[in-house]
């Protein structure tokens, strides 16, 4: 009888090596095709940042070649912005940072923050690089735009400040 209960466990335990093997092969699979979907998804979120950088210069692009012009009159800006463009505004040369940053009594990194989110809202500036010292202006298209239309809504009291702080 004990080589009955013997061969019983011996079979049993081939079987149970063989369940075991039959799993750690599957799991392996497991394991190397979750990496592979890793990779995949890696790939693919590569691909969306390419896909909207497409897009966005093909927007560029149409609006260029449309001469699509934006609509300047839903953008408000908070005083702080008020007080960047118009000093940029109120001056014939271009400007730089720390020249706004005295007419307008913030600090020259608030101007820089300032200043993208100027552009942000297509405020469109030109900017130029002298001696490694950049010098900012509101375009010439845009200031006569302003200057006729007054397309954004600024606050005379602040526009008032800033020109007696120019001059």
């Amino acid at each position: 009888m004990n080589k009955k209960v013997e061969g019983a466990f011996k079979s049993v335990r081939e079987e149970f090596e063989d369940h075991l093997e039959a799993i750690n092969e599957n799991t392996n699979e497991i394991h190397s095709n979750y990496e592979h979907m890793c990779e995949i998804d890696a790939k693919l979120d590569k691909l969306g940042e390419r896909v909207d950088e497409i897009q966005n210069v093909l927007k560029q692009l149409i609006a260029h070649e449309f001469k699509v012009t934006p609509d300047y009159s839903d953008i408000k800006l908070s005083v702080d912005e008020q007080k960047v463009f118009l000093a940029m505004y109120s001056t014939e040369q271009k400007i730089s940072y720390s020249a706004i940053a005295r007419v307008t009594g913030l600090g020259e990194e608030t101007v820089k923050r300032l200043v993208t989110d100027l552009i942000n809202k297509t405020i469109p500036l030109v900017k130029e690089y002298r001696h490694h010292e950049a010098f900012l202006q509101i375009s010439e298209d845009f200031r006569q735009k302003q200057a006729r239309e007054s397309v954004l809504s600024l606050d005379p009291a602040i526009a008032k400040k800033i020109v007696n702080q120019l001059h």
